[in-house]
């Protein structure tokens, strides 16, 4: 097994895009020099014992990492590591008890929508994270020298490194932050928040308000089911943010994510019509009946395709747990 590969790849985890390349080149080198250093002097390839407490002496990657980056005005280097492990549990932690609450009141008001609750989630979440972050940056501003983060870290294990074999077992920050963006905007579409407030389809053409377009009982029936996938892929893209690589856990409950949303989009296209459009006038009916067919094909299409993208991902993340499983 190279510890080397395994140590360096946990190290660009902790460092940004632009520079997560051309450090892991160098700091590979570095190590790969030393160690070949050691093996010369001892005539003898090094146990993998041996290997491991070596890579233990070069420090936790999250300190590793903090060397090739500037240093922070308010937080020392030294406790910035730390620091950043702290605010993310944090967050981590308001996220669960936020959601917590939000489920409660939901099932309480019987809100299933969750445009109120979203809404009050996302406020919530906001004011006490940033309220939070700030006192986090004031212990930590004041109480640095109490709160080095290498004697915190000082008893890690290699074990514990990730072992990414394939480039696809890493998870960019910017794809957990599209997914969690795009997952959100799905779920305001679904709840009615987008057609009202950014499409406008509440409305004629003319500004008059002589039709509306909105979802049917029949699809309103699964928004429950819905929200609640919605918000749990909103959660394995946020441990992403943090864990920013693919395991055989996460891979799991992807691939059971995915077999969910497959069940729920099957069982959509049996719903007809899934969108309906009401007149004031009985003259207008006829003039806005294709569009309501038109918006239902639509709706089946990008279903299907839908459907079809998602079964697509469910076999190929059998093929990588098979393969992470194997090795």
């Amino acid at each position: 097994m190279n510890w080397i590969e395994r140590y360096v790849s946990a190290v660009k985890n902790y460092l940004p895009a632009k520079s997560r390349n051309d450090v892991g080149e160098e700091l590979t080198s570095l190590l790969e020099e030393e160690l070949n250093a050691m093996e010369e002097s001892s005539e003898a390839p090094l146990p993998e014992e041996k290997v491991k407490e070596w890579i233990v002496t070069k420090g936790h990657p999250a300190m590793t990492a903090a060397g090739y980056q500037e240093r922070r005005a308010l937080i020392s280097e030294n406790a910035f590591p730390l620091y950043k492990h702290v605010v993310k549990y944090y967050l981590i932690i308001l996220a669960a008890i936020t959601g917590v609450l939000a489920a409660i009141q939901i099932l309480h008001s019987g809100d299933f929508t969750l445009i109120r609750s979203l809404l009050q989630f996302a406020y919530y979440f906001a004011e006490k994270g940033l309220i939070g972050i700030a006192s986090i940056t004031l212990v930590f501003h004041f109480w640095e020298n109490y709160l080095q983060a290498r004697d915190h870290f000082k008893n890690w294990k290699p074990e514990n490194l990730p072992n990414i074999t394939s480039k696809w077992q890493s998870v960019s920050y910017v794809e957990s932050v599209m997914s969690i963006l795009f997952t959100l905007a799905f779920l305001a579409w679904v709840n009615g928040i987008l057609p009202t407030f950014v499409l406008n389809l509440n409305a004629g053409a003319h500004g008059n308000a002589d039709f509306s377009i909105h979802w049917s009982s029949n699809f309103q029936s699964y928004l429950l089911p819905i929200n609640v996938i919605g918000l749990l892929c909103i959660g394995l893209y946020v441990h992403q943010l943090f864990r920013p690589y693919w395991s055989v856990a996460t891979l799991v409950i992807n691939m059971l994510l995915g077999a969910a949303v497959v069940q729920v989009l099957i069982s959509l296209l049996g719903q007809f019509p899934m969108v309906e459009v009401t007149t004031q006038g009985s003259e207008l009916a006829d003039k806005y009946l294709n569009l309501s067919g038109g918006l239902n094909h639509a709706m089946r299409t990008i279903f299907i395709v839908a459907a079809g993208i998602t079964i697509y991902e469910i076999i190929r993340d059998i093929r990588r747990i098979f393969i992470l499983s194997r090795g």
